[in-house]
């Protein structure tokens, strides 16, 4: 019985007739449109079904399996479609050789336990199919360049930010891609541990920067100086299979062990029963294990890393004592965000001195004493920038004499402290000129007003030239410690401050100052006077922003003569007391002047009004007619 379907029928393929079409096809795809064309059709292919073009080829030709998947033709024994999820080729081959490749777009779902390497996440993040014109960029302009030789050129700023990866990877894969890399973001991943973190910093010898921010498994307490710092954790188990593979834990597993103050994980306890993953699922570890190259036992010194980020990760202060001798060149250190409530004395016993390190960020923390500030200066005698911002700490109940002898800036807002006599220990740190202390209640409860707590501020701060950001002036500051001086005047004597006596010696005693109303006047009282009319003495009210105009119109209703038939002067009592009474009229022109830029015309000033003479000739002769007339 025979069966015709279109979709199956399919002309004889020869491997002669293969090779001729992927020659062809490598041909056509010389350019870098075609290049991006070809990086477009694998990338689709891998999360969509077949073309309706392709449903009539075989299922194991090569072809379709190049198209399908993105992998060459290798084995005509090959059967049936290759399942997205398989191996991609990179241009180095099998990346590690201890695992499995990266996976891409959808192939694997966020709640994997599958993480990768370095090396992994730098071909998935970079790649021609990852990279391609799709974000209008050309193919040839990744920052990562695979060479035909098999090497690879990695730009000395890296940023790995938020791509899964819990290893560092084989070492000689991860020295070959990374080896001259100076700047390196690892924030928000899993590294599994600080053994991977040495592997990194054993394999990059030129980095400068390293930010491993928000990897919240580098929790653990960790003795650089030992190789007994590689056992286990309690709850945290590893198989070794015959050939070099480890099987994964759990997270909860990994974060059993942290410390309540600085781990942070999801409330669920480890079961403490050993978990079995299938070899596939198997993670390549770091070469302290495999190869002997790296590791804790050859972790001695790395000369050129600068900066360090640890944000949110959990370190102990433990680890961190632990670390800092083989960081030397270590200058800009950022713990914040990590819980510390303490530095307990028992670390402080093995603590050795940093002398490089000038940049401390210890914000967000949950320090209360200040004695956890001289341990600080233990650690770092010659910081020189320190941020303690948003930690608990509240009197300063020590003197700070004698410690961080450099320290020029210092951020504390967002604290506790209870009095002013904290900022007059602050005098004691003899290099500090630039202070951040807002959002703390006490200072804004007692001084309500900003600018009347700024004053009281610097007067209590003897050397700072910048406080909140601001500058501090010598004219600010001469103006803030005579205002301290007043702001006590009327308190108790046993409670004024020291330095109030302080300004008191410099400046002397001083008295209150004399408080001037310097509010706009709304109106003034002006007397009155027209001897034409026989009008006295007599008081008229007017606003200071009348205009000379309206003041005539004012008197005009008051007189009943028209605005042109009389003229106006004000006496000035200056003029009048030096030049005599006669010199001292003002005759009043200008019409459109206001009255508050008169100097002389003030509330109660003699205001005189004359009638013109061409209205008393207009009057007499109106008064010669009607006697003709009679």
């Amino acid at each position: 019985m025979t069966t015709s379907t279109n979709n199956t029928t399919e002309e004889p393929t020869s491997e002669s007739s293969v090779s001729s079409k992927l020659t062809e096809f490598g041909e056509r795809g010389t350019t870098a449109k075609d290049t991006a064309k070809k990086a477009r059709a694998v990338s689709k292919s891998r999360v969509r079904l077949p073309q309706k073009s392709f449903q009539g080829s075989k299922a194991n030709g090569p072809i379709f399996q190049y198209f399908m998947t993105g992998d060459d033709y290798s084995s005509p024994d090959t059967a049936g479609v290759t399942t997205p999820t398989k191996r991609r080729h990179s241009p180095l081959g099998s990346l590690s050789d201890y695992g499995a490749g990266s996976f891409e777009g959808n192939e694997l779902p966020d709640q994997s336990p599958r993480k990768l390497t370095i090396c992994e996440a730098i071909d998935e993040k970079f790649s021609h199919v990852n990279y391609n014109a799709s974000r209008f960029c050309p193919v040839d302009l990744s920052p990562v360049k695979f060479e035909k030789d098999g090497s690879v050129r990695v730009p000395w700023t890296l940023v790995l930010e938020g791509r899964k990866i819990g290893y560092a990877g084989d070492c000689e894969s991860l020295s070959k891609y990374c080896g001259n890399v100076r700047e390196l973001d690892l924030s928000h991943n899993d590294l599994q541990s600080w053994n991977e973190v040495v592997t990194i910093l054993n394999e990059m010898p030129h980095l400068t920067e390293l930010m491993l921010g928000h990897n919240k498994r580098l929790c653990h307490n960790v003795d650089f100086t030992s190789s007994s710092s590689m056992s286990q954790s309690k709850g945290q188990k590893q198989q070794h299979s015959m050939n070099g593979i480890r099987s994964m834990s759990s997270p909860e597993e990994e974060l059993v062990n942290c410390n309540s103050t600085n781990a942070s994980n999801n409330g669920e306890t480890a079961s403490g029963e050993e978990q079995v993953v299938q070899a596939s699922a198997s993670i390549p570890m770091s070469s302290s294990h495999l190869n002997g190259r790296g590791g804790w036992d050859s972790f001695t010194v790395h000369p050129n890393l600068k900066t360090l980020v640890l944000i949110n990760t959990g370190t102990t202060m433990q680890t961190i004592v632990n670390l800092l001798p083989k960081l030397p060149s270590l200058q800009e250190l950022h713990l914040s965000l990590n819980g510390y409530e303490e530095i307990e004395d028992r670390v402080m016993e093995t603590a050795q001195p940093h002398v490089n390190v000038h940049t401390l960020y210890f914000t967000d923390n949950q320090l209360k004493h200040w004695t956890d500030f001289r341990k600080l200066a233990q650690l770092f005698p010659h910081l020189r920038y320190l941020f303690l911002a948003h930690n608990h700490l509240t009197h300063i109940d020590i003197s700070l004499e004698g410690i961080f002898p450099d320290l020029e800036s210092l951020h504390i807002a967002g604290n506790r402290m209870n009095s002013w006599e904290c900022l007059d220990r602050l005098n004691d740190l003899p290099a500090l000129t630039s202070l951040r202390m807002y959002n703390i209640p006490y200072y804004d409860d007692s001084a309500p007003d900003p600018a009347i707590r700024r004053l009281l501020c610097i007067a209590r701060l003897k050397h700072v030239t910048t406080l909140n950001g601001s500058l501090v002036t010598s004219d600010n500051r001469v103006d803030a410690e005579r205002y301290l001086i007043r702001h006590y005047l009327d308190t108790d004597h046993t409670a004024k401050p020291q330095r109030y006596h302080d300004l008191v010696n410099k400046y002397g005693q001083l008295g209150k100052l004399v408080e001037v109303d310097l509010s706009p006047v709304e109106q003034i009282t002006l007397m009155f006077h027209c001897s034409d009319m026989d009008i006295f003495p007599r008081e008229i009210k007017v606003k200071p922003s009348m205009t000379v105009l309206q003041l005539k119109t004012q008197v005009s209703e008051i007189i009943g003569l028209a605005v042109k038939d009389f003229e106006l002067f004000y006496k000035d009592a200056l003029v009048a007391e030096k030049f005599g009474h006669d010199s001292s009229f003002t005759h009043l022109k200008l019409m459109s002047i206001q009255l508050s830029t008169i100097s002389g015309l003030t509330d109660q000033t003699e205001l005189h009004a004359r009638v013109t003479v061409q209205h008393l000739i207009r009057q007499g002769v109106k008064l010669k007619t009607t006697s003709k007339q009679n």
